[in-house]
């Protein structure tokens, strides 16, 4: 009987680290910086990732939302594998995107936006922006 309860110990010992591991296998991390265009941090503003879908076009509603801290930092803890953007927002600015980031397991993307103060010459988010959806805010 000892020896079970042994083998059953070890076996458990043995798989309690893949079992943590397979949580999380196939996840990544995007993390940045929100400023303005005089590169200061911009806190409370909201961030928001955007998920492509599996035919290409971009999700209508954000996968997920942060608020900046005082530093103007966010981050994204365990996304899926797959396509994303990043969009800023705050009250009185422009909306500010990232690129389009291609996030594979295990990878972490560390991004920066730049927020334009209302009545500024930018108007609308860069041309890499998703055009295919029209953007919640």
């Amino acid at each position: 009987m000892k020896r079970i309860t042994s083998l059953v110990v070890l076996c458990l010992a043995l798989a309690a680290p893949l079992a943590l591991r397979a949580d999380t296998l196939g996840v990544g991390t995007i993390n940045g910086y929100v400023y303005d265009r005089a590169n200061r941090p911009v806190p409370s503003a909201t961030v928001q990732v955007f998920r492509a879908q599996l035919d290409g076009k971009w999700e209508n509603t954000p996968y997920a939302r942060r608020t900046t801290n005082d530093a103007g930092f966010f981050t994204f803890v365990g996304l899926p594998q797959g396509r994303y953007f990043v969009l800023g927002v705050k009250l009185g600015y422009q909306a500010g995107c990232s690129p389009r980031l291609p996030l594979v397991s295990n990878a972490m993307h560390r991004v920066t936006l730049h927020l334009a103060r209302r009545g500024s010459s930018q108007t609308r988010c860069p041309e890499n922006a998703p055009e295919d959806n029209e953007l919640l805010f």
